[in-house]
Formats: structure tokens, C-alpha cells, sequence
């Protein structure tokens, strides 16, 4: 019987081009092991409508094609659902992708869902919000907010971000 799965892609995540996402989906997911559809998201916070209505609509696994944000709002409207969650990690840091071992090369990722390692993981819920990966305090969570608002993305531009901050009088260029 197949599966109904709906991607769930953000097409602003990472560093990498989007352009093809859609397009990788199609080739290397196989037609009779699933069904599947693919929504992009709009906006922040998007990808937790989209997740609760696969929820509804009795979709077998939601996959989160963008970095740790587009998993975690993904993720929200999964707990304690029969719903498991798919990672297609395109996002610039990846963390909770790279801790399950999920590939980063994105054929290689679209190839695990054939396998479907369906594992139940730990969330946290703070100040009402689960959430799967990280968390910071303080001058961490400064930098994640500033962070979150850069259109450059990737270890380099944290950094810059970082340092910035740190250094405000220093000559960083922090875009």
C-alpha cells in the first residue's frame, strides 16, 4: 500500500540553489511507494499549518525539505500524532540532520525514504513551543534572532554575525 507523504519545502532556506527542489522530489521518489505532494512554504510559520493539515488529512509522514527552522516548524504539529517526520536537510547548519545521520547530499537523503527508519526522538516545549534541536539563552539566543533576520546564510555569515556582535565597534562587516 503506499504511503502518503507531503513535503513540505522552504524555498529560502540554506545556502544552496532552490530552484531544483521540486524537480529532485519528482526524480528520485518513487511513484509507487508513494504519494505524495509537495507544498512550499510563504511565510514564517507556514510550514505548521501545512504540517497540521497532513495531520488531518491522515498523511502517513510529513518531510521537511529546508534547514533546522522549516523541521522544527514541521515538527510542532507532529507531536504525539501517528504523523513521523522526514528530513531533506538544505538548510545552512542542519543539526538535528547531521545528529540522525541523515545524508547532506540531497539524492543521497530522497534515497532514504524508501527505507523509512521511522525513530521516536525527544522535544522540548519552551515558553509553549516544542521545538527539536537547540536552544539558547542569553547572548545565544541574540545572535540566533539577529541571525535569523540576515539574508546571507551559511558558517561564514554566523560568524560575521557573530564577531559583530561581540565587536560591535570592531570593522566586521556584518551585511
Amino acid at each position: 500500500m503506499k504511503k502518503k507523504v507531503l513535503f513540505i519545502v522552504n524555498p529560502f532556506s540554506g545556502t544552496r540553489s532552490k530552484e531544483r527542489k521540486a524537480e529532485l522530489i519528482r526524480a528520485y521518489v518513487s511513484g509507487e511507494a508513494f504519494d505524495y505532494e509537495i507544498a512550499f512554504t510563504e511565510a514564517k510559520g507556514h510550514a505548521v499549518e501545512l504540517a497540521a493539515r497532513a495531520v488531518t488529512e491522515s498523511f502517513d509522514y510529513v518531510v521537511a525539505v529546508g534547514g533546522d527552522g522549516t523541521m522544527n516548524e514541521s515538527a510542532r504539529s507532529l507531536v504525539n500524532t501517528p504523523v513521523a517526520l522526514g528530513i531533506i536537510p538544505m538548510g545552512s547548519g542542519n543539526g538535528l540532520a547531521r545528529h540522525l545521520k541523515i545524508p547532506l547530499d540531497t539524492v543521497a537523503s530522497l534515497r532514504m525514504l524508501g527505507k523509512a527508519n521511522v525513530v521516536t526522538i525527544d522535544s522540548v516545549t519552551l515558553n509553549g513551543t516544542p521545538f527539536f534541536c537547540t536552544a539558547g539563552a542569553g547572548f545565544d539566543a541574540y545572535i540566533g534572532l539577529k541571525f535569523e533576520g540576515k539574508t546571507k546564510r551559511g558558517f561564514q555569515a554566523y560568524v560575521q554575525t557573530t564577531l559583530g556582535e561581540f565587536f560591535p565597534t570592531s570593522l566586521i562587516c556584518t551585511d
